[in-house]
């Protein structure tokens, strides 16, 4: 048998052959962006929030749910409300208290993690940003038990994301007809509850 001279050029592309063979028999990976899919993925940021107008009752609807505390009256400014492109609800609660005194908060709560972030706080006429706010879970008791209303029934989908922006405010616009003409919103049943 009579063997061939082989050119350069073939034995430089069978020498890469070779080489990408071994590193895949290792498993070695020789470019982690091109085999892992968490690569093209960008991590969640979050957006720029923008303090509104200090809220205004012509634009309040009432916020009702049972798991309210009957103790609080709590209204959302529905001039305020805002759904950005990083999926976090906006909004301007006002908590009045039965003896007199009202809280206002300009807050976000992002439905996936069950979070809430307050932004500012109302402050004679105007909001006043807070130093350094930060992601704290939702609690489902007390005067602050509206955030997890609002999660349940108003703003999140079964998904674990926001409806969008009409549909949420088409919900909190019933909720508030209803709380004024004195009906009671019903505990959720989850996934077969179809009230709005």
């Amino acid at each position: 048998m009579i063997l061939e001279p082989v050119s350069r050029g073939w034995v430089l592309c069978l020498a890469m052959i070779a080489g990408s063979v071994s590193a895949a028999g290792t498993g070695e990976k020789t470019d982690a962006r091109r085999w892992s899919p968490d690569a093209y993925e960008k991590p969640w940021q979050e957006g720029d929030a923008v303090i509104p107008e200090p809220p205004r009752e012509s634009n309040f609807a009432q916020l009702q749910g049972a798991d309210l505390d009957p103790d609080y009256e709590v209204f959302i400014d529905k001039g305020s409300l805002s759904l950005l492109a990083d999926k976090v609800f906006r909004y301007t609660a006002v908590v009045q208290a039965p003896s007199g005194p009202r809280n206002v908060f300009y807050e976000g709560i992002r439905c996936g993690s069950k979070e809430f972030k307050i932004y500012a706080f109302l402050s004679g006429d105007r909001f006043r940003r807070r130093r350094d706010p930060q992601w704290e879970q939702i609690y489902d008791s007390g005067a602050t038990a509206y955030r997890e209303v609002l999660i349940k029934d108003f703003v999140c989908q079964d998904s674990g994301s926001p409806a969008d922006l009409e549909t949420i405010t088409a919900r909190l616009e019933k909720g508030d007809r209803d709380a004024r003409r004195g009906l009671k919103l019903r505990k959720r049943e989850p996934a077969t509850d179809q009230r709005f």
